[in-house]
């Protein structure tokens, strides 16, 4: 995911307004050919990304399913940040800026440690219902999706939630969504809904007019064999990201098969979900904010 990480921090630099944000790269166990790569990445694109080694990774306990056990390094951003930071956006590798994030970075958190996004299991109620169960949250509660957070980093270690995440992920308890499970509990009450334009996930694609943040949820990533219809323009953008770059093989090569192979698949998909567009785009009408609890 390294590569995709860079073409997500090189979007929000080419969606910068002035200097711009400080781009960082928390990396897990990369060798010192990998962070080479990072620094020829930025000379082809005339950038700076610092790269923030991050130890440990072989200690964590295991994770469930297809979930990596380096997402739980997030868990660590209060120690990880520079402490001069007031806010810190963390964003999943598997992210593409589309505009300008900088109003994001400004958003007022009205008193919230973090800001976030509704996750897409939210337009589904009895899923929702049952996710609420699982973790203990209360029915009034709301769930948010972990690949984009704003964090105030001074509420956030005041509030010690992250210190509470991890004392939940070594609780011996397992979550079927691993740390998005655990910060949700862990930042019950303490997070501000964000807009679905500064993360939209792939369930929300077709539906969110002015997208900021793209966000490639699922298994199936635009740099793949096989691919999301719907990807097929963003493949094409880290085609054209890493094409200078020692990636440029990174983005599979793609052929008419694959490609009609694809369209069906996608064609297939859309037919199996026509019973969730009226909930998804209902739940997208409702601009509901989070309850106070």
């Amino acid at each position: 995911m390294l590569p995709a990480a860079c073409c997500a921090l090189l979007s929000v630099h080419r969606n910068k307004a002035g200097i711009g944000p400080q781009l960082v790269i928390v990396g897990i166990g990369l060798t010192g050919e990998e962070k080479a790569a990072v620094d020829n990445f930025c000379q082809s694109h005339q950038l700076v990304i610092s790269v923030i080694d991050f130890h440990g990774v072989s200690k964590f306990p295991a994770s469930q399913g297809r979930w990596q056990k380096s997402t739980l390094a997030r868990l660590y951003l209060d120690e990880l940040a520079d402490p001069s930071l007031d806010r810190v956006l963390y964003l999943d590798a598997d992210i593409l800026a589309l505009s300008r994030v900088d109003e994001l970075l400004e958003i007022d958190l009205h008193g919230k440690a973090i800001g976030a996004v509704e996750d897409y299991i939210s337009a589904f109620p009895d899923k929702l219902a049952r996710r609420r169960s699982d973790l203990g949250l209360p029915s009034s509660a709301c769930y948010f999706n972990a690949g984009v957070i704003l964090m105030d980093m001074k509420a956030v270690r005041a509030g010690a939630f992250l210190a509470t995440a991890r004392e939940l992920m070594w609780s011996g308890r397992t979550f079927e969504n691993n740390d998005q499970d655990i910060l949700n509990i862990a930042f019950r009450g303490a997070w501000h809904p964000l807009n679905h334009r500064f993360n939209v996930q792939t369930g929300f694609m077709p539906y969110v007019k002015d997208p900021a943040l793209l966000h490639f949820t699922g298994r199936r990533k635009p740099w793949q064999q096989s691919i999301r219809w719907l990807h097929e323009p963003f493949a094409s953008m880290y085609l054209d990201m890493l094409r200078s770059t020692r990636w440029k093989c990174f983005v599979s090569k793609r052929g008419v098969l694959r490609r009609v192979s694809d369209v069906f698949l996608s064609i297939g998909a859309a037919l199996e979900s026509l019973h969730r567009v009226g909930k998804i785009k209902g739940f997208l009408a409702t601009g509901r904010r989070l309850p106070h609890e």
